[in-house]
C-alpha cells in the first residue's frame, strides 16, 4: 500500500501490534485458525490506533453521502434508519443502534488521514496471515463501527475470519467456544436463512469484555452477539474466507479483463437442428474444458 505513515505509527509499529494479536505464527494456525477465538489484552498498549467518536463522524461525513445508515436488532427483527445529519445519526446509535463505515470500499479513493494507520495494519495483517489475497472487492474487508451503551446487532455469525481491535470505549462479546464449521454450513443451505438472521447459540459462549488496545480473532462462521457497555468505535480487520468457486470466480474475472477478446463468440445451432445442436453442445463443452485447463496455469 502506497500511502504514507505518519511517524507516530510507522510500519514497524503496525507490525508489532499484529505481531502481539497473532502471538507465534505457527501456534496462531494450529490451534486458533478456523478452530477458536483468540483474546489478546493490550495488543496496542500504548493506543497508537486511538480513534473516539467524533473522529468518527467526521470521517462518516468526509467519506459517506448523506443520508447515514444505521441497524438495530430488536427480537430478532433487523430495523434500518437513515438520518441526514451526523448529529440525528448520533443520536440514533445512542438509543441503541450500530452505524457502520465499510473502510475498505473507500480508502482505494479519498481516505482521511486519520485511516492511515489503520490500512496500514490491515496491510501488516495480510502479509502475516492472509493465506491469498484475491484483490481489493474479494478479499478486503474492512469496517469502523460506532455503538453506544445500548447496542446489540443479534446472535449471528459472518463469514470473514474478524480480528476486532477495540479503538475506544468497551463492547461485550459472547463468542461460541468451539463451533461446528458442518453445523453452520448446514444452517446456511437451509433455503430460510438469510445473513441477518439471528440464531441461537449451538454450544457454550464465552463472556469477553474488549476494553481499548485489546483484540480478538473471531474464526470466519463462528457464533457471536456483541452488546454496547459505553460509547464505542471499534476496527475490524475482516479476511475473507474463501472456497474454490471463489478462486475460479477470481480467475475467470482477471481472465476476462486481459484476454476477453482473444476466444470468438460460441456459434452453436437452435434445438431444431437436432444432430447440430447435439454437436455444438459438445464443441462447446470441449472448449470449456480447455479454459479450465488454462485456469489451472493461472
Amino acid at each position: 500500500m502506497s500511502t504514507q505513515l505518519p511517524p507516530a505509527v510507522a510500519s514497524q509499529n503496525l507490525d508489532t501490534i499484529i505481531g502481539r494479536m497473532l502471538g507465534d505464527i505457527p501456534t496462531f494456525v494450529r490451534e486458533h485458525w478456523h478452530r477458536k477465538p483468540l483474546l489478546v489484552r493490550r495488543a496496542d498498549p500504548d493506543r497508537l490506533l486511538g480513534y473516539g467518536v467524533e473522529e468518527f463522524l467526521a470521517d462518516l461525513v468526509s467519506t459517506q453521502p448523506a443520508p447515514y445508515g444505521a441497524v438495530r436488532i430488536r427480537d430478532g427483527k433487523r430495523f434500518d434508519s437513515f438520518h441526514a445529519t451526523p448529529e440525528a445519526l448520533r443520536d440514533e446509535v445512542g438509543d441503541g443502534s450500530v452505524c457502520a463505515i465499510k473502510m475498505s470500499r473507500a480508502w482505494h479513493d479519498t481516505m482521511p488521514a486519520s485511516w492511515t494507520s489503520m490500512r496500514g495494519l490491515y496491510g501488516s495483517l495480510c502479509r502475516a496471515a492472509a493465506p491469498l489475497y484475491m484483490g481489493p472487492r474479494r478479499s478486503e474487508d474492512v469496517d469502523l463501527f460506532l455503538a453506544g451503551p445500548d447496542s446489540c446487532l443479534g446472535t449471528h455469525f459472518d463469514t470473514t475470519d474478524v480480528f476486532t481491535v477495540q479503538l475506544s470505549g468497551e463492547r461485550r462479546w459472547f463468542v461460541e467456544e468451539a463451533f461446528s464449521l458442518e453445523g453452520i454450513l448446514e444452517v446456511g443451505r437451509d433455503p430460510g436463512w438469510y445473513p441477518t438472521r439471528e440464531i441461537d447459540f449451538p454450544g457454550h459462549a464465552r463472556e469477553i469484555v474488549l476494553c481499548a488496545g485489546d483484540a480478538l480473532y473471531v474464526p470466519a462462521y463462528t457464533v457471536h452477539r456483541v452488546v454496547g457497555i459505553s460509547w464505542a468505535v471499534s476496527l475490524s480487520l475482516g479476511l475473507r474466507a474463501f472456497n474454490e468457486i471463489d478462486v475460479v470466480e477470481h480467475l475467470l474475472e482477471s481472465l476476462r479483463r486481459s484476454h476477453y477478446m482473444r476466444y470468438p463468440p460460441f456459434a452453436g445451432a437452435p434445438e431444431s437442428l437436432e444432430a447440430e445442436h447435439a454437436q455444438a453442445r459438445v464443441e462447446l463443452m470441449q472448449r470449456v474444458r480447455a479454459l479450465l485447463g488454462q485456469l489451472e496455469g493461472l
